[in-house]
């Protein structure tokens, strides 16, 4: 790109040649980024009172351009000498402030180019960015209303602080964005995740339904709309949202197989629930819930060596779970394993006081390991549960 510089200077007007040379040697050299050349070519030229306005506002813009802030803002202050109804001036230095992150400074000087009628798309873009880094939103939601959908400063900010996981700074972000105008399937499905990070589920539920409203084949809306309605216990509803997200091929790192697994089971179908713990499990073979899950169903298929098979590795990838160690414990039982069943009654009995179930198991157990007397305490405070 060519810059003209002009020649309101009389000194320029007296030697345009030389005055025309240097600016074209200075242009060439920041172009270039050849800053000693250009630092010596500029003090010449000054010194021969070669630069005018428009030299100053070149300059400056180059060094912009080339991220040399400090010296952008020295030349556009020289422009702004030259001529302190520019509106172009206070942009340019209001611009390099903005980028040095200066922006309570950068606010004064853009607001000084809107004041001079200077226009451009990204004027009313960084006054709506400052304020919101300055928290006064009123402003900011002023100068968002008055830049595209798709340089809306509330959702590029709130979407930096959902990928750096600071949530409660998302959520408010990704709110205000949405009051003023911005609509999308992933603005919503955010915001439906937010809700549920919170525990407000019917909130979550809401934003994932205008997802899907918005954009029917879109997976993530459709899982994120089963993690609601599971969480609400609406378990036929969830299942019937994370199969039409698995159709449209989202798969969220096991954790909706799990799910799948889970209703699955409490609806007696053990081959689907073995089938959708299987596939979390190929996403992540270090999943023990996943494992768990598996064996639960295999354990009440009555496959029951699967089912020690998959709930040992589960307890050996850290799971802690009653069911899951009173499980093991009975498979064992059942083996004649009594020094392991023993073991894990006593895990489920740490995690779990209040099952019957499990003081039957461990009277039982110490039945067959000859502690009679131990056994009838157990088998009482089962019978006592019992009658509870």
């Amino acid at each position: 790109m060519t810059y003209h510089f002009g020649y309101k200077n009389p000194y320029c007007r007296k030697n345009p040649k030389n005055a025309f040379e240097y600016k074209a040697k200075i242009e060439s050299a920041l172009f270039l980024k050849k800053y000693k050349i250009s630092n010596k070519l500029i003090k010449e030229a000054e010194c021969n009172n070669y630069l005018d306005l428009n030299s100053y506002q070149v300059i400056s813009y180059l060094y912009c351009n080339n991220k040399k802030y400090k010296e952008c803002i020295i030349y556009a202050n020289k422009a702004i000498l030259c001529n302190s109804e520019s509106g172009y001036n206070y942009f340019i230095k209001g611009n390099a402030l903005y980028k040095q992150k200066r922006y309570k400074e950068a606010i004064q000087y853009l607001k000084s180019a809107e004041k001079y009628k200077y226009k451009s798309k990204y004027l009313n873009l960084m006054l709506a960015y400052s304020y919101l880094e300055e928290n006064d939103y009123k402003n900011s939601l002023k100068y968002t209303q008055k830049v595209k959908k798709d340089a809306n400063p509330f959702y590029e900010r709130g979407t930096m602080f959902y990928n750096q996981k600071n949530y409660d700074k998302a959520l408010n972000d990704l709110l205000m964005a949405e009051s003023v105008g911005y609509k999308d399937d992933f603005i919503y499905t955010r915001l439906s995740f937010l809700y549920a990070n919170k525990g407000e589920y019917e909130k979550s539920l809401n934003y994932a339904n205008k997802a899907i409203i918005n954009n029917s084949k879109d997976g993530i809306a459709h899982y994120r709309k089963g993690i609601a309605l599971y969480n609400m216990k609406d378990y036929i509803n969830a299942k019937k949202s994370f199969l039409q997200a698995e159709k449209l091929n989202y798969i969220h790192s096991g954790n909706m197989f799990e799910k799948l697994s889970f209703i699955f089971t409490i609806e007696n179908n053990y081959k689907q629930a073995i089938n959708y713990a299987n596939k979390a499990i190929i996403l992540n073979s270090q999943n023990a819930y996943a494992y768990y899950r598996k064996g639960y169903a295999l354990f009440y298929s009555q496959k029951f060596s699967k089912a020690k098979e998959s709930l040992v590795k589960s307890d050996k990838l850290g799971f802690l779970n009653y069911n899951l160690f009173s499980m093991l414990s009975y498979l064992f039982y059942i083996e004649n394993d009594f020094k392991k069943a023993h073991f894990y009654i006593n895990k489920a009995l740490l995690l779990c006081k209040d099952d019957s179930t499990i003081y039957y198991l461990k009277a039982g157990i110490l039945a067959s390991l000859g502690k009679e007397k131990e056994a009838v305490n157990y088998y009482q405070k089962a019978l006592t549960l019992e009658g509870n």
